[in-house]
């Protein structure tokens, strides 16, 4: 479209318009829903027909058989196949139609429904397509005639040449056969209904009553007709050529008197009661198919679609939307109405809102592109703020630029002591422009006003406040004979909660201040802010952060309120009470609840607009809308802890299935998803839970006793709904039960009569075991005396053995340190350097005789102890002969005695190394010590099977038949004395024995008087062999 026409098309609008009035049709897309087959429940994707059940359950006609809606889930209802016609009789029960002459009814119970089938009717009778329920009874009708359902018996009634389809309208059965003849039933038959011959060419579609007796009939290919009785009389639409080229299926009437068409090519149209078009729904506004086959206003107003691909749900359009297919490219961040035309200030420009055309639809201005951000009138002028190009006047049907130097201009004001001058907010200040005789002219800088100004109101005329970024709002008085204004800057000095970002908004001459605690408003001196009482007493529960407020008809103020503790995010309107206070309503807006808004724009109809990344949206209170009278709460089901479901009036519920839950769910389709529900069990809770989005809960391990289940809702509007309750009875468990109790007292009676006489013997037999108790006890002392006896001679036999130990401690250390001490004073008082010599070396002998011992000391004690434990590990044999070898072959050298050493074979031990050495030690040790010289140890190191055998063998007096009885005891002196006047303990052999033990080793002994002695010791392998 070129730019011309649309200027031409804006002028056009513009002349249209009537200032300060909404114009008619501005009513946006309605809010569609659709569903998948998958998400139906995983249904066919083709729906014929629907009915709603008293409770508002919605019943749909599927190709599988009956779809069941709650507005928490699809359900899947088997009826014998495919349903392609649906309706309510007066017993509460769901007629069912569908192929082949199948027809039955279905009795929704707690699990579901309850299917049963009239059984196929006699002859060729195919798909049912529709169900009239009258007073002469159930008509099922089908291509080659009627069924009728009376007192439980079904009569077929051919028609000949077979029918096109069947109407009921004002409760009267019409048909029109494959002729083209409309038949009316007349109690006996069917007879042809006089004028309406001139439909005998057309297929009739649907027939629905209109006021008074007349009807209105849609035909497939052409067009509407009103018929009252008499006359048939073309009913013109704005959209005949569509309806005739869709090929009309289907239509209902409306309950503001519209009328509802669905077609088999172009989607479904909502008629005005005149015929003009109100909607026209689509694959492109949101269906999933142009095909559609029913249409259905339910209790709620909304329109359902059933179609050849899943289905499809409008909601009642008290609100619509618009986007980009309505031709906003961006979402508006102001709005403004000029001359009577709505503008919005986008990030793409500027658009207004065109009505005429099949549906409104917003246009672009031109001459600008790039994001705007304010609109204000200027007397005869609309501005605009566009962020990257300055400030912009819109005239003509254009946009043009008329103040460049104002550079990323935030907010326009226009002054309230002159029109012809604006006030320019920008991150260098408060700009002016004054409109002259050849336009608009820059006035620069107000002086002092240098921050980076975001938002401004005006009050008070004179009086501007001014809102920066981050430093707080500034106020600007002008004097009225014009120069720079008196500035004053407020804070949290002054009492604002912080200082960025506040919103300013002029409310009847009031500066209302918008910050993260509420609305703030100033004190009587006019110095310092405090929060408004009345607005904040809207929300008792804590102030809420109020993003922006703006003034409407009727003293109301909208806002967009975020509560961040709580969750909550709404807009709304404080309504004036009449009593000098506020009232919230918000329940109309909780359609778009939880959106981020950038505007709230109230037109002086009442008619208000929302705007932000979501959209426009635009309320309505002129649309009536739906009073949702007979909507409550549905409890769906009650599960026991067995799986069972209860039913019936307060039934009893055993022990062993306690744990209940309960599922439940509020049949109301507009924003399903925004239902909440309260539970409360009566007889266990004291209050109702928070409101939940969850339809089910769930009790467990519940007492016997009463019980009443209750259970409320409220809808996406906050209207609350009448409560379902379910009364119920836990059973006690079967030990608390009366006949229980009774068992209990019988087995209680018969216990006291066996014990009484139990009670007889008892006592016989207790004078006879007290007797035995006695010698049981006098004997169990008699064992506890021997056993202290033992104990006794226990400890004084450990007593014994420290006494020894000390006594040889204090014994073999005394006589080295004696040594020690008497070298030492024979080494002051000795000159000659060798003696020093020897003396030194005699004091470093008993120094290390010393160190022996008490390493001997210390290594009885830590084995004795426990403290030291084995830790194996593999090494070479020849580890052991080396350190032997130059160990002990000096000290067997210097007393005259050779240490043979044989060679081991290339073997590995695996033992405890530390031990392994400590037990050569001691027996080479031993042997050196008690030999004489001239005579051979010898030791030899070799393989035994995956372990090692250590052998030391001396020549010297070995060890007599008493001394191999006390060998390895400790502190016991032997016969056998040293060679050589050497120290010995008493504890070399004892603590061989203890190492040898802790490895898991074994020690051997071979020895005779006069022929030495030979140890042997057995080292394991790997596996502990």
């Amino acid at each position: 479209m070129t730019h011309d026409l649309q200027a031409a098309l804006l002028t056009f609008a513009l002349a249209l318009g009537v200032p300060g009035a909404a114009q008619p049709r501005e009513a946006g897309t309605p809010f569609l829903r659709s569903f998948s087959p998958t998400e139906a429940g995983g249904s066919h994707p083709q729906n014929w027909a629907f009915a709603q059940g008293p409770g508002g359950l919605l019943y749909v006609g599927n190709g599988l058989g009956v779809l069941e809606y709650d507005g928490v889930k699809w359900r899947l209802l088997e009826a014998g196949g495919p349903v392609r016609a649906l309706a309510w009789g007066p017993d509460g029960k769901l007629y069912v139609g569908g192929d082949g002459g199948e027809t039955g009814c279905l009795e929704p119970d707690g699990t579901g429904g309850r299917y049963a089938s009239f059984g196929r009717p006699q002859g060729p009778f195919t798909a049912v397509r529709g169900i009239h329920v009258l007073p002469q009874g159930t008509f099922f009708a089908t291509r080659e005639g009627l069924l009728l359902r009376e007192g439980g018996r079904t009569t077929a009634l051919l028609v000949p040449g077979g029918l096109w389809k069947s109407f009921a309208p004002g409760g009267k059965l019409y048909v029109q056969d494959q002729a083209g003849d409309l038949l009316a039933w007349s109690g006996s038959g069917l007879r042809p209904v006089p004028g309406t011959g001139a439909l005998k060419a057309c297929r009739i579609a649907f027939m629905v009553p209109l006021e008074g007796p007349e009807m209105l009939i849609g035909t497939r290919d052409d067009g509407l007709f009103r018929f009252d009785g008499r006359t048939l009389r073309p009913f013109a639409t704005g959209v005949d050529a569509q309806l005739r080229a869709g090929q009309v299926y289907a239509g209902t009437r409306l309950v503001d008197g519209g009328i509802a068409v669905a077609s088999v090519k172009a989607g479904a149209f909502l008629l005005e009661a005149s015929g003009g078009l109100r909607f026209h729904l689509d694959h492109a506004s949101g269906l999933r198919d142009d095909t559609v086959y029913q249409v259905f206003q339910d209790s709620q107003w909304g329109v359902w679609l059933g179609l050849n691909n899943g289905l499809a749900r409008m909601e009642w359009p008290a609100v619509t939307s618009f986007g980009e297919r309505d031709g906003l490219r961006s979402f508006p961040w102001a709005m403004a109405r000029h001359k009577g035309v709505l503008y919005a200030a986008t990030g793409q420009g500027i658009a207004y809102l065109d009505p005429a055309g099949p549906a409104p639809r917003f246009r672009d201005v031109p001459g600008i592109q790039g994001q705007c951000l304010a609109l204000a009138e200027a007397g005869d002028d609309l501005l605009a703020v566009c962020s990257q190009r300055g400030i912009l006047e819109v005239r003509g049907g254009r946009a043009r630029v008329i103040a460049p130097g104002i550079r990323f201009p935030a907010c326009i004001l226009t002054s309230r002591v002159d029109p012809a001058r604006v006030f320019i907010g920008s991150p260098e200040g408060i700009g002016s422009l004054r409109r002259r005789a050849g336009g608009w002219v820059e006035e620069g800088l107000v002086p002092g006003t240098r921050e980076d100004i975001f938002a401004m109101a005006e009050p008070r005329p004179g009086v501007v406040w001014a809102s920066s970024r981050s430093r707080g709002l500034m106020r600007a008085a002008f004097p009225a004979g014009g120069g720079a204004p008196a500035l004053s800057r407020f804070g949290t000095a002054q009492g604002l909660p912080e200082e960025a970002y506040l919103r300013v908004s002029d409310v009847e001459g009031r500066l209302l201040v918008g910050t993260s605690r509420g609305v703030y408003v100033l004190d009587a001196d006019g110095e310092r802010f405090v929060p408004d009482r009345a607005l904040g007493a809207l929300f008792p529960e804590g102030p809420r952060a109020v993003e922006f407020l703006r003034p409407g008809p009727g003293g109301r103020i909208w806002m967009q309120t975020t509560d961040r503790e709580r969750n909550i995010r709404e807009a709304g309107a404080a309504v004036p009470d009449g009593r000098g206070g506020f009232r919230w309503e918000a329940g109309p807006f909780r359609t778009f609840a939880g959106a981020d808004l950038a505007e709230i724009h109230p037109d002086a109809d009442g008619v208000v607009w929302f705007s932000g990344p979501d959209g426009l949206f635009r309320h309505d209170p002129g649309v009536v809308t739906s009073p949702r009278e007979g909507l409550r709460v549905c409890l769906r089901q009650v599960q026991g802890g067995d799986g069972g479901i209860l039913a019936g009036t307060a039934p009893r519920v055993p022990y062993r299935n306690h744990s209940l839950r309960f599922t439940f769910a509020l049949p109301s389709f507009d924003r399903e998803s925004a239902n909440r529900y309260q539970v409360r069990l009566e007889g266990l809770e004291e209050d109702w839970s928070p409101w939940t989005a969850v339809p089910f809960k769930e009790y467990t391990n519940l007492s016997e006793g009463s019980y009443r289940f209750r259970v409320r809702a409220r809808d996406v509007y906050g209207r609350m709904v009448p409560e379902a309750t379910f009364d119920f009875r836990v059973l006690p468990p079967w030990f608390r039960t009366w006949w229980a109790y009774a068992g209990f007292l019988g087995a209680a009676a018969l216990a006291l009569h066996l014990a009484l006489r139990a009670r007889t013997r008892y006592l016989r037999r207790q004078n006879q075991a007290l007797s035995r108790t006695v010698e049981a006890h006098t004997a169990e002392l008699v064992l506890r005396n021997q056993e202290l006896h033992g104990l006794n001679a226990l400890l004084s036999d450990l007593n014994e053995q420290k006494n020894q130990l000390f006594a040889i401690a204090s014994h073999d250390l005394r006589n080295p340190l004696n040594s020690i001490v008497l070298s030492s004073e024979l080494l002051e008082e000795e000159p000659d350097p060798a003696q020093v010599r020897e003396i030194s070396r005699r004091i470093r002998a008993e120094g290390m005789r010393m160190s022996d011992l008490l390493g001997r000391f210390l290594d009885y004690a830590a084995i004795e102890g426990g403290t030291v434990k084995a830790e194996p590990e593999p090494f070479p044999l020849a580890v052991l002969t080396a350190f032997a070898a130059a160990r002990f072959g000096p000290i067997a050298g210097h007393k005259g005695i050779v240490l043979r050493v044989e060679p081991p074979a290339d073997h590995e031990a695996f033992a405890d190394l530390r031990f392994t050495k400590g037990i050569l030690e001691n027996l080479l040790s031993n042997a050196i010590k008690f030999s004489r010289p001239g005579t051979t140890v010898t030791l030899r190191a070799e393989a035994d099977g995956p372990g090692a055998l250590l052998t030391v063998q001396d020549q010297g007096p070995g060890f007599t038949p008493e001394d191999l009885e006390k060998v390895f005891r400790r502190f016991t002196p032997l016969s056998a004395r040293p060679t050589g006047g050497e120290h010995s303990s008493g504890l070399g052999l004892s603590i061989v024995k203890h190492m040898a033990d802790a490895m898991g080793a074994r020690l051997e002994l071979e020895s005779r008087p006069g022929q030495g002695t030979s140890f042997r010791v057995f080292l394991p392998g790997p596996g502990g062999a």
